[in-house]
């Protein structure tokens, strides 16, 4: 049986809560389908709430560069994009595929 474990790469303050980017560690994955994923978690909570996953190398670069650049426009509207995407979530768990593009 493999264990998964997952590695915290990326973790952004988003009104008290927290935005995280997760590696997937000790797994084979294929070429194409990635192993991160992006995650909120409420403040004092253990537990997170994935909102987008099956990313690969290439789409967390993109994630991370977009959350990481300074403060601005493209950054608000980023995060605009991700807290109405974490709203979705939360009221309906079979909300599909979110996309972060304009």
């Amino acid at each position: 049986m493999v264990r998964r474990r997952f590695k915290c790469i990326l973790r952004i303050g988003l009104c008290g809560s927290w935005i995280e980017l997760y590696e997937i560690e000790g797994t084979t994955y294929p070429r194409f389908g990635g192993h991160f994923f992006l995650a909120f978690r409420k403040k004092w909570e253990r537990k997170v709430l994935p909102f987008m996953t099956g990313l690969t190398g290439g789409g967390a670069k993109i994630i991370i560069g977009l959350l990481t650049q300074p403060p601005g426009s493209e950054l608000s509207e980023v995060l605009t994009q991700i807290i109405l995407a974490v709203g979705r979530k939360m009221e309906d768990p079979l909300v599909p595929h979110v996309s972060l593009a304009g």
